[in-house]
């Protein structure tokens, strides 16, 4: 699960700059064709897990050179230290592997874990003043108190996300090589994209859509989004659009029942889930905005024109897809996690996620 804890990763000074400590899990070139450092826009040339311009246009050249049957690009979400999100290539890139896909995760620093717990511990005290013991007025009395700060952590998150693909930046750039290198390759032989994105990592995902979609990429065969923490307006505006002129050609939605949302919480102090957090009090001044991820918004999302190609999957209705109880918990899931191989194998996985691949991050 994304946990609230501070990233561990530490720096050393090598001839060429800073490279990786020693002692890390995963050790960097073990990984290093599976993950790309993006940071305000930029390829992060630095820390333990650094990425520059031509290794990654090198790390393509290599992938393509493959002919793997599937590239998947992994979006986590926005409270993934760099470190637990290099645990996580680590631990799954053996069971991709095995089953003919190439994974490349996204790693995006958006300090919104340190900060978020940090904001509800401050405003602890207040609320227990303000509830007075009521339970049922804790959640929005915190939520009034986080709202400041709590709503420039999230719009910067957000804004990060789009810097990332906008033209002529990292991601961009990292789309632009790919599809090219794909180009380059007999039709018969290019890879299906796939891409899955988790919380957060839905908006990276939109963003990366629009890009795929300017550079002129051929079409993305799935999206599959984990409790997507975009707008209904930020999928009418990025993700429907690529569906309705098939840059892309299916949507997989996995999201919690609303039960469980409400049974979750976030840094064991706010008693329900960052989706509901972020509505009521990130989002907007001026009331909840429906997200994605929430059931209870699921009949007002409008997918006029494109109900084929969108499918929703929650735990209650689709037990054989996600047996998750947690919103942050479909990345450490089996049943999803083996689900995301089959749909984007379209067959039974040659090799599944086990406890053991799906720990230690």
């Amino acid at each position: 699960m994304e946990a609230l804890a501070a990233s561990t990763t530490r720096y050393t000074e090598g001839p060429g700059g800073t490279e990786a400590a020693p002692n890390l899990k995963p050790p960097r070139p073990t990984i290093r064709e599976h993950y790309v450092h993006i940071d305000d826009g930029h390829f992060d040339n630095s820390g333990d897990y650094y990425s520059n311009p031509g290794e990654v246009q090198q790390i393509i050249k290599d992938v393509l050179e493959d002919k793997p049957a599937h590239i998947l690009l992994f979006a986590h979400g926005g409270l993934n230290s760099v470190s637990s999100g290099a645990a996580r290539v680590g631990q799954w890139r053996q069971v991709f592997k095995a089953n003919g896909i190439h994974e490349i995760h996204f790693i995006w620093e958006t300090g919104f874990t340190e900060e978020l717990a940090d904001i509800l511990r401050a405003k602890l005290g207040l609320a227990e003043r303000r509830a007075s013991g009521f339970s049922g007025w804790w959640d929005s009395v915190l939520e009034r108190f986080a709202q400041p700060v709590g709503s420039a952590l999230w719009t910067e998150m957000q804004w990060d996300a789009e810097r990332a693909f906008q033209p002529g930046n990292a991601g961009d750039q990292f789309v632009a090589w790919l599809i090219e290198g794909m180009k380059q390759m007999p039709a018969g032989e290019r890879p299906q994209i796939q891409l899955v994105g988790h919380r957060a990592g839905s908006i990276l995902q939109g963003h990366l859509l629009k890009s795929w979609q300017r550079n002129g990429g051929t079409p993305v065969s799935n999206l599959i989004l984990f409790a997507p923490a975009c707008t209904h307006q930020f999928f009418g505006s990025s993700i429907k659009p690529a569906l309705a002129d098939s840059t892309l050609r299916q949507l997989h939605h996995f999201l919690l029942d609303d039960k469980a949302e409400q049974e979750d919480n976030v840094a064991n102090i706010y008693r329900k889930s960052l989706l509901y957090l972020v509505p009521r009090s990130f989002q907007s001044r001026d009331g909840t905005v429906p997200i994605l991820g929430m059931e209870k918004y699921l009949e007002q999302l409008d997918c006029s024109g494109i109900q084929d190609r969108v499918e929703h999957y929650t735990p209650s209705k689709r037990s054989d897809f996600t047996a998750t109880n947690s919103h942050g918990g479909f990345d450490d899931d089996e049943t999803t996690m083996n689900s995301m191989l089959k749909l984007v194998l379209g067959r039974e996985p040659d090799h599944k996620f086990d406890g053991g691949s799906l720990s230690g991050y």
